[in-house]
Order: structure tokens, then sequence, then C-alpha cells
């Protein structure tokens, strides 16, 4: 049992594609009257999902039409849940916050929604917002209880190698309803190239920053 219920959990891709000259494969998010901000593809586990590995290749088909080959666990990120902004989120859940048991949680019958846009530039979350995570014990708690006590979304980081895209194969939540742009970019896998966007969570842009070479050797072919 751990001092603080996990409420939330995501998959996201550090989506490299290439070796000589390797590149990261970001989301531009454009929202009007505010500034831009670069997330990973990925999303939140979903209670149909038979693991977060397998949310991660649903959510990189959704939104990029992708797949991916050598999928290697490389960051791990635990924020407060529900971060500023995310109460809205909460609300939309008839002012309960999602449970992290892969099911609805008493009384809830909530459809998967849009991340609110503070959940993406805040934390780094994106895809669809729905009861999340497969591990994790606990029921949907009130909003105010959630954020009175402790509660938070763990996030799930996997270095991958990009086998295939097909932007129009894109769908989904981010295709079918957007709010503001989805941009599918690149940026050389460096520091120099990290540091030319606004990387969200500033966490993640911090681990880059430090482990770029790291975070090549999980694909090492002779890691395993």
């Amino acid at each position: 049992m751990t001092d603080r219920p996990v409420v939330k959990r995501t998959a996201r891709a550090l989506l490299i594609d290439g070796e000589d000259e390797p590149e990261l494969v970001l989301i531009k998010r454009t929202k009007p009257g505010e500034p831009p901000y670069w997330i990973t593809p990925g999303g939140g586990v979903e209670p149909e999902d038979a693991s977060v590995v397998a949310a991660l290749h649903r959510e990189l088909d959704e939104e990029l039409g992708a797949t991916v080959t050598r999928v290697v666990p490389a960051f791990v990120d635990t924020v407060p849940y529900p971060g500023p902004g995310e109460e809205a989120e909460a609300t939309a859940h008839g002012g309960r916050v999602p449970c992290a048991t892969g099911g609805p949680a008493p009384g809830q019958s909530v459809p998967g929604e849009p991340a609110t846009g503070a959940e993406e530039s805040a934390a780094g979350a994106g895809g669809s917002v729905t009861d999340a995570g497969k591990s994790a014990a606990g029921a949907g708690m009130p909003a105010a209880e959630a954020a009175g006590s402790g509660a938070v979304k763990v996030q799930h980081f996997f270095v991958c190698r990009l086998a295939s895209m097909d932007l129009t194969r894109r769908h989904g939540p981010e295709v079918d309803e957007p709010r503001g742009e989805y941009e599918v970019v690149r940026v050389p896998f460096t520091r120099k190239g990290i540091a030319s966007v606004d990387v969200v969570p500033p966490s993640l842009r911090d681990y880059l920053d430090s482990n770029v070479e790291g975070v090549l050797a999980l694909l090492a072919d002779d890691l395993v």
C-alpha cells in the first residue's frame, strides 16, 4: 500500500527515428492566446488496455498512425493529481477523479474525453481522460478529497524506435475534436535540439538534458 493513492497513469513515448542522426518525434500544441509547448506522444491508460505498454501502442496508433519497436522503460514521473486546472476534468467525471483500478469508480459511467490543456502543459499528459491504470488499488474519490489526500498521477515514459508512421491514419479525440493545433514535429535528439523547444513536463526536459546518451543506449542491440 502506498502513502499516496495513484488515481491516474499515463504511457508516453520518447520516440526515436533514425540511428546516425537520431530525431525525437514530438507533438507541438498551440492554443489561441497561449504560447506553444511540445509534448511526447501518448496518453492515459484505459480500462480496456491489457497493460501500460499496450496503452502506449494504442495511443501511438491513434495520435500518429505509428508502430514502434524496442519499447524500453526510461523514465517515470509522479505528480500531484488533480493539478492546476484539473478540477474541471474531475467535474466531467461527476466531481470524482478517476480510479486506478482499470474500471469505473462506484457510480461512475463516463466515456473517455480529451485531456484538459492544463493537464497536458503542466504534467505532460495528453490523449484521453478515463479511469486509468491496472495495478494501483483504490476507487474514485471526490476531487476535493483527492486533492487533500495527496493523490498522484504516475507518468511512464518509454524509449522506442519508430518503425512506421502514417498521419492519414490518425484518429481519436485529438483528431475528431481538436482543441487548438496538434502538429507532429521532429527535433534532433541532442541537448541542443531538446533545448530548442519547450518540452513538458519540465522534469522530462531535465532528464533528457542529462541523459541523451543513456536514453540511446537503452536501444542498443546488446542491452538484453
